[in-house]
Parts: C-alpha cells; structure tokens; sequence
C-alpha cells in the first residue's frame, strides 16, 4: 500500500498545512427575518445588484457581488491594512460568514472587513471599513472539519447596492439536493496557483464549479465528511478553474428562483509538492446547511 506526500492547503495566504494522506440569532429559512428590518431600501437578501453585467467567464463586474467581503488585519502603529488575505459573506447588519482557519490565530481588535469593494487596488474609504468587535470559530473545528466562523462588525452595514446580504440555505438544500448542481464560486484568489499576495487577482472573480460528493475524486487523496463538506470541481477542462489561496472564507453560492444562497465557505485544496493549487483535483467547501443551528445560537452571543 503507497502514501503520497500531499499538500493540503487552505485556500488562505496565511496558512499552510502538510499532511500525509493514503493514495444576534436570526432565521432567514423562509421568511428571511433578522433581529431587525432586513435593510433600509427593502434589499432582500440574495439579490445581486441588477445594474451590473456579468461577463461570462472570469471577471464580474463592479457591486454584482454586494455580500462579499474582503479580510485584513490592522497594524495600528502605521495605520495601515495588510493585504487580503481571506473574504467573508456578508449574512445580515453585523454578520459575516467566514473560514475558521482565516482567523483562529487573530485578534478580533486587529480585524477589518472591507466590504462594498471590486478591486482590491481600489482605493479604500471610509465607507467601505469595518472594524471587528468579535468572532467565534466552531469549537470542534479541526484540520478539514467544522471550519466555520462568525465576525461581528462594530458599525452597521447599511444595505445599498454595493452591500446586501446572501440568502442562507433552507434545510432542504443538503448534499443529496446539491449533487451535480452547478455552483458559483467568487472570490480574489491567486490566479496563476502561488501562495503570494502578488499572485492575487486585482478584481472580483468568478466561475462555475459541479457538486461531486461521493465522486471517488473527493477522498482520492483526503478523508472528508460528505455530509459536512461540500467537493466540487470544474468539469470545463478548457478553463481548469478552482479555487486557490486568498478565495478562503468566501462563499460557493447556488441560485434559486432569482434569490442566491450561500451553501458553501471556502475551505481547503489540494496542490502539489511546490504548493501549487492543482486544479485538476476538487476543491472543499463546508456546507452552511450542516452549520444552520450553530450559526443562529453564536449569533446571539456575539
């Protein structure tokens, strides 16, 4: 029996990992209710801004995307912000969604979310800053598993056409449901498979990815729990798209009668010996439908 050195890597520039592996409480189930009004302009959640076109392929185009968001850290001394190095949905006012392994080794005080942007040379406001006042990370998170987190914003995201909110999926959206659906997957991850924040796409990207859990692809090279964590690749093998480092934290999204669910978070790779992202393998998500119960009860303690 071979084992094969792999590379097991979180699509996050801040974190690396080898292994060796064998060859405020809210519900938007239904009627997408938060503690408060859902918005200020009747933004419901899950709508794009319908004033942008999506170019089909890589590029999307400026605020189409009003839930992602991108995560830096604050060094007070220059009062500056690092460079992204994870994204993050936004899911009501105070709330984003996120990877565990993004912040498990921060302070939440050194935590900013820049939201409402499209390319990250942009020009940052002050509109588009929000400082963090508190996360939680799953206490079972692990290596592959439970990786989710919950940020809370210390100034309300006012919701426009360059912020909103995704849907959360219903319960019904499970794995089963997901199963060969096509998903979208956004995010500035690297472009050319390095671990470098020069590698990172200035604007927003897109592409589309194939739910294959339960494909022998999925555990070819890693344990996985096909109920917790969504596989997905792409089967285009023209664009051999996925996803890589800096696309961590951000949402893998399903749309559904016009309104479009967060049903995955960003999570891990697989790459070669030079940490490479190889976009031949899947990619892993973990599946928001499993973490419903745990996101309401942490938002409430937030």
């Amino acid at each position: 029996m071979f084992f094969t050195e792999l590379l097991i890597f979180f699509a996050a520039l801040n974190t690396i990992l080898v292994l060796f592996f064998q060859s405020k409480g809210f519900d938007q189930s239904n009627n997408y209710q938060v503690n408060e009004t859902l918005n200020d302009f009747n933004f419901s959640c899950g709508i794009t801004n319908s004033h942008a076109r999506i170019i089909n392929g890589f590029s999307t185009k400026p605020h189409f995307w009003p839930w992602i968001v991108s995560l830096r850290t604050k060094n007070s001394f220059f009062n500056t912000f690092s460079s992204h190095f994870c994204a993050g949905t936004v899911i009501d006012h105070f709330t984003i969604l996120t990877a565990a392994h993004c912040v498990k080794n921060l302070n939440a005080k050194k935590l900013v979310i820049i939201a409402g942007i499209y390319n990250l040379k942009d020009k940052i406001q002050e509109s588009n800053i929000f400082y963090v006042d508190n996360f939680e990370y799953h206490s079972l998170y692990n290596i592959t598993q439970y990786d989710i987190a919950l940020l809370k914003i210390s100034k309300k995201l006012l919701f426009n056409e360059k912020f909103g909110p995704i849907c959360l999926p219903p319960e019904w959206m499970n794995t089963k449901f997901l199963l060969n659906k096509t998903l979208t997957l956004i995010g500035w991850g690297s472009t050319d498979g390095f671990r470098d924040s020069k590698s990172l796409a200035n604007s927003l990207q897109q592409t589309s990815l194939k739910a294959i859990n339960g494909n022998y692809k999925c555990s070819e090279f890693v344990y996985y729990d096909a109920q917790k964590i969504i596989c997905a690749i792409d089967e285009e093998e023209m664009r051999e798209s996925n996803a890589c480092y800096g696309d961590s934290g951000g949402p893998l999204m399903i749309q559904l009668e016009n309104k479009w669910y967060i049903i995955g978070i960003t999570s891990f790779i697989i790459s070669d010996r030079n940490g490479h992202c190889n976009r031949l393998y899947p990619s892993y998500y973990t599946n928001v439908n499993s973490y419903i119960d745990w996101i309401n009860q942490t938002a409430k303690i937030l």
